[in-house]
């Protein structure tokens, strides 16, 4: 790791990532099954 970056820097850089990749795909109930990004795109 560079000096000065912590472990949970690089967590929540990956979860940031993650939570992007997943909010394409997953479906939401109270959306109407869509994903939260086709839901907002669709409400835009």
């Amino acid at each position: 790791m560079a000096k000065g970056i912590r472990f949970t820097d690089d967590f929540n850089g990956m979860r940031y990532i993650l939570n992007g990749i997943e909010n394409g795909r997953r479906r939401h109930s109270a959306l109407g099954w869509k994903s939260p990004l086709a839901f907002e795109r669709r409400a835009a």
